[in-house]
């Protein structure tokens, strides 16, 4: 953790470094109704005629209390504006990662105790095939079957875009609570919304965590092979524990420990905002708002889509090593 705030510092320095000295820095703070004679006004509020080292510490001043720039392409504070849509993300980033650790780690394990058998072959080929899909080809090519051709065909479909049908939301409203509209609509017993809003994460959730669960297959299935030849595993079955024991008491808990750095990654790369899946699936997140900040030149909101992602990124790998502790009784803090 004391790491951790020199980490923070060297993000803030590069964030700074990309927002004020490669660009006009005035040109982050006005928009086209900025009046001529207020523009003095943001200089000095800013300091930006001022050195470096005085700019930054405002720059860092500022992001503590929440002032974060304003958004053109929102026409909002950028705080603001991601908070908005954070929510969002984190539903997507969650579903995916559900899906692909509870079909990824079974699947390593069964890999790594069928070596060199049909399913380990299997296995290889879908772990091979997530890490070398691209994610936005994958998101099209689902689209195309799961609701188009599915349409043709007189089958039920899946939905192509957003979190939910609005014409069914008309007509039974979410009530917003916490922002991720299945724990909204479960908590307030708006089963039908329930059903629609699963119905439309499926399809961006397995294209988002499709590139995880070949690399969390193919970690798992590593690991477990290399615990599996440990003195203790023969030691264990020699004493004539069964295998499920072995493999599930003794075995996984140390196997699971790339797997869960690989894993704490992953999540923080789906909550960072995944740009192209949301884009793909028209999703409302941070992902597709930081590609329309792209698109628009908002570098208010670009840099403050770089930050979040960082901060994701960091605190996830407090987490897993705070996890590794509880995995490996030699690791004590």
């Amino acid at each position: 953790m004391f790491l951790l705030v020199f980490v923070l510092v060297g993000v803030t320095i590069i964030v700074f470094f990309l927002s004020q000295v490669l660009l006009d820095p005035l040109a982050l703070y006005i928009t086209e109704r900025t009046r001529e004679d207020a523009i003095p006004a943001l200089i000095a509020y800013y300091h930006l005629n001022d050195p470096w080292p005085i700019r930054y510490a405002v720059y860092v001043w500022n992001l503590i209390r929440g002032d974060w720039g304003y958004s053109r392409s929102l026409s909002q504070p950028v705080l603001q504006g991601m908070a908005g849509r954070f929510p969002a993300t984190m539903e997507l980033a969650i579903a995916a990662i559900i899906w692909t650790l509870v079909a990824g780690i079974p699947a390593g394990i069964i890999s790594a105790l069928k070596n060199n058998k049909l399913p380990d072959h299997i296995s290889r080929i879908v772990a091979l095939t997530g890490v070398s899909t691209p994610v936005f080809w994958l998101g099209l090519l689902l689209q195309l079957v799961f609701f188009y051709y599915f349409h043709l065909l007189g089958l039920p479909n899946l939905p192509s875009n957003g979190r939910y049908d609005t014409t069914l939301g008309l007509e039974h409203p979410v009530t917003q609570i916490t922002g991720l509209m299945v724990v909204d609509t479960v908590v307030t017993g708006n089963f039908i919304m329930t059903e629609d809003v699963v119905a439309h994460l499926i399809l961006p959730s397995f294209a988002l965590g499709f590139i995880s669960l070949g690399v969390i297959m193919r970690i798992m299935r590593s690991s477990m092979l290399e615990v599996l030849r440990q003195d203790y595993i023969i030691l264990a079955r020699s004493k004539g524990l069964t295998e499920r024991v072995v493999i599930y008491r003794h075995a996984l808990k140390n196997a699971m420990i790339p797997t869960v750095t690989v894993a704490g990654l992953a999540v923080a790369g789906l909550l960072g905002g995944a740009p192209l899946t949301e884009t793909v699936f028209a999703w409302p997140g941070m992902g597709r708002l930081a590609v329309n900040a792209i698109g628009r030149n908002d570098a208010p909101l670009i840099m403050g889509f770089t930050l979040i992602a960082a901060l994701i990124l960091v605190f996830a790998n407090l987490t897993v090593d705070i996890l590794y502790a509880y995995l490996d009784p030699r690791i004590k803090y």
